[in-house]
């Protein structure tokens, strides 16, 4: 707005003045926000500059590819664990031993935590390979060595001092 298109409209100068005031209020308000836009326009050309040379379908492959590489250790991870634990109630002597026998291919962790294809193998290694697990109906026998060892071994009750320990022994 020019003040030569006011003076035309036959406005006193005071209206005018007020006019153009008010005007000159708006103008510098949005002055500011021109020199606030042109400034983030800047600061994101230059974010996009560090970018440049990217390649985005790459970055994108390499995510999916990190994605699906997380996923199947995570799988495995928990298979392991689980085929751990199954090893444990069987009485394995050396799960390592044990699980490397095992056919991992066929065995499945369902989602609800339940191991599929386990069972069967352990069996069949408990039958074939009876030695690497415990006998849990094995009764572990003390060792027979003959004589008497009952003898003399009658707990006394009654607490001496070192000089009373020393008498008893060599009376």
């Amino acid at each position: 707005m020019k003040r030569k298109q006011l003076e035309d409209l036959g406005l006193a100068k005071e209206v005018i003045d007020s006019i153009m005031g008010l005007h000159q209020v708006d103008v510098e308000a949005h002055n500011t926000a021109m020199i606030l836009e042109k400034t983030k326009i800047t600061d994101l050309t230059n974010e996009v500059k560090k970018f440049e040379g990217v390649d985005v379908v790459k970055l994108k492959t390499d995510v999916t590819a990190w994605e699906t590489k997380y996923n199947d250790d995570t799988k495995a991870l928990k298979l392991n664990n689980a085929i751990d634990l199954a090893l444990s109630d069987t009485k394995s002597k050396d799960k390592a031993i044990t699980s490397s026998l095992l056919d991992k291919t066929l065995i499945k962790l369902n989602d609800d935590g339940s191991v599929v294809g386990l069972k069967e193998q352990l069996e069949k290694l408990q039958v074939d390979k009876a030695f690497l697990f415990e006998d849990v109906a094995e009764v572990k026998k003390d060792v027979e060595l003959g004589g008497q060892h009952t003898q003399g071994t009658e707990t006394k009750t009654t607490s001496y001092s070192m000089t009373d320990a020393l008498n008893e022994h060599y009376k």
